[in-house]
């Protein structure tokens, strides 16, 4: 491999630029807005203000959904108050009653929103933040097309209508440097244009039609990076998994992935890809509307073996998540629908297994037997060489590929040392190099983890160390007894020790739950380490333990990291307010109860109570 090749987000087409429009208060010249932007091939965003519908020379409320078909509609509002200036109260609800406003009308969610006034204190911010807003447009100028931007519920447009012009020629025409993005994003008013007419069609004529551009709403663009930041790669970034259910494109290549021997990628939603595999080639232009699964296999390059794919077509959940954007909590009146596991299942069962042990050969024997799966938390620099034989205490580094296959690989420091009682530096280190040297061994991402000296570990250094390299799951050692999904992922307590002389009972009780329509479903997560079955008799009680799982279709066997990567996307539900209609914006497939039916919410998908 060329270790100057580097994965670069593009945006959809391949292209580096893209040109989006914002213009607020929706009145009746929008309509001549509307006529030029479409005649030009360009899309806008026009945020109304509904308390306004039908009067002062507002649009009518049974104009909207015609009259901007096929551009975004977001809020401006209730009734286009500055949130600077209103108690909490009335805050929240100017930004609620209007979005509420416009999904009733339209029947879809309405997810941008543009601050009357400009107002972004922080109090209006943490306002939007709890109303669901997926972005937020201030009325201010960055005068730069630099993207993405840092603040999406702050986000400064590039230009006012008026003044940029001077700086359209230099953005089309400058190339970008270090594989960079640029988004040109220009906001106004329509009522501005009145009396400079001339001013809107030389607007149209100077951003549209332009090759190699990208033309979106506002959410779109949004939309699309948060897309492009839940791809999930291995630490040295040769293996990417989209996570989300937008399309992402990208180059691989050298010069920054553009350039002769860059090769064009799309990633599919839950697409996985070994982009070693794509050798080097002349660069090949992505059509809009093309089909993004096929990625273009130069000549003479061997054939993609995604060294991953046997994750993504079992028919399970991906196996890896992280924190994101995504994880956003769908918060309508109406409550959220209930999750259950998939195929309906309202119990699943999980097994965390610790340090790499020569027993975990036979652990893995028994948990394929009863059709059992679990995670193996590796210490990567104490795996024993290929040198040596079955009866060394680790096992072979080489062996971990093909030994927990169907399983988990994850982190447990390179050589079980305490993260939290050093630097943070040296525990992101340490947390590093074990990931690198683990994802090298399996062949895909590996982001959970569990704490080596168990609670020892845990604390800020080692949490700050586990977001900052993408560690989405790390579980402690202290048993909860209980069957709850956990809140934080990062503080992952199981259920029992493998040890526990009731465990089979525990389990039992576990499996005797009731299943009622309305209640979280429940999960039995079992840690421990293989060599603490030192007798026949431990190993008959893990198998009896194990027995009492296998075989059942009501329970759900998988291992640590896809039960965190179910829940996630489960937690990262969007919608209207009401309630009535929830989207699915991950890769993966969802089984619900809502409104009493049992639903499954497929990548991508709208669900209408």
């Amino acid at each position: 491999m060329d270790t100057q090749n580097k994965f670069y987000f593009t945006f959809p087409g391949g292209t580096r630029k893209a040109v989006t429009l914002s213009f607020d208060d929706g009145t009746v010249h929008d309509r001549r807005l509307v006529a030029a932007f479409n005649a030009r091939g360009l899309k806008a965003t026009f945020n109304l203000v509904p308390g306004r519908f039908g009067r002062d020379g507002v649009v009518s409320r049974d104009e909207v959904a015609s009259l901007y078909a096929g551009h975004e509609i977001a809020s401006h509002g209730w009734n286009h108050l500055n949130l600077d200036r209103l108690d909490p109260y009335r805050r929240l609800a100017e930004i609620r009653d209007g979005r509420a406003a416009l999904e009733d009308l339209l029947g879809r969610p309405v997810r941008g929103f543009a601050s009357p006034y400009g107002a972004h204190g922080d109090a209006a911010v943490d306002a939007m933040r709890e109303a669901g807003v997926a972005y937020a447009r201030t009325a201010a100028e960055t005068r730069n097309s630099i993207f993405p931007v840092p603040d999406f519920l702050r986000w400064t447009q590039s230009f006012h209508e008026r003044h940029v012009a001077s700086f359209v020629e230099p953005f089309f025409r400058d190339g970008q440097w270090g594989g960079t993005l640029a988004a040109l994003s220009v906001w106004g008013h329509g009522y501005e244009f009145e009396g400079r007419w001339e001013a809107l069609d030389a607007l149209c004529a100077a951003l549209g039609g332009r090759e190699g551009v990208w033309y979106c709403t506002n959410l779109e663009l949004a939309d699309y990076w948060n897309a492009c930041a839940s791809v999930v790669p291995t630490l040295d970034g040769t293996v990417v998994r989209n996570l989300s259910a937008i399309p992402v494109h990208a180059s691989w290549g050298p010069d920054h992935g553009h350039g002769e021997g860059a090769v064009p990628v799309v990633l599919a939603p839950g697409q996985a890809l070994d982009l070693k595999t794509l050798g080097a080639g002349a660069p090949r232009a992505i059509g809009e509307g093309q089909s993004p699964s096929p990625n273009p296999t130069p000549e003479g390059a061997p054939a993609h073996p995604d060294p991953v794919e046997r994750i993504l077509v079992s028919g399970e959940p991906p196996l890896s998540s992280r924190h994101s954007s995504l994880v956003t909590r769908h918060s309508g009146p109406a409550g959220r629908p209930v999750l259950c596991w998939p195929g309906f299942r309202r119990k699943a069962v999980t097994f965390s297994y610790d340090d790499g042990m020569r027993n975990d050969r036979r652990l893995v024997e028994l948990l394929d037997r009863h059709g059992l799966r679990g995670t193996f938390n590796l210490n990567s620099g104490k795996l024993s060489g290929d040198g040596a034989d079955d009866d060394a205490w680790n096992v072979r580094a080489s062996d971990v590929a093909s030994l927990y296959a169907g399983h988990e690989v994850a982190v447990h420091g390179l050589r079980h040392e305490t993260w939290n009682v050093t630097l943070p530096a040296v525990a992101a280190g340490d947390i590093a190099r074990d990931r690198l040297a683990l994802e090298a061994l399996a062949g895909h991402p590996v982001e959970g983890s569990a704490y080596p000296c168990g609670e020892h570990s845990k604390g800020p250094a080692a949490d700050t160390a586990l977001r900052a390299l993408g560690i989405v799951h790390a579980r402690i050692c202290a048993a909860r007894s209980d069957f709850a999904v956990p809140e934080d992922f990062l503080a992952w307590g199981p259920t029992i020790h493998q040890n526990r002389p009731d465990a089979a009972e525990v389990a039992r009780k576990f499996l005797d739950v009731a299943d009622p329509a309305t209640a979280e479903p429940a999960l039995f997560y079992c840690w421990g380490h293989s060599f603490e079955f030192r007798t026949e008799e431990d190993w008959a009680a893990m198998d009896a333990l194990c027995a009492l799982f296998g075989g059942r279709d009501d329970v759900w066997a998988a291992t640590n990291a896809e039960i965190c990567r179910y829940v996630l996307a489960f937690r990262a539900l969007r919608g209207t307010l009401d309630g009535r209609v929830l989207e699915n914006p991950t890769a993966v497939p969802l089984w619900l109860v809502a409104g009493g039916k049992p639903v499954v919410l497929q990548p991508g998908g709208t669900l209408r109570l």
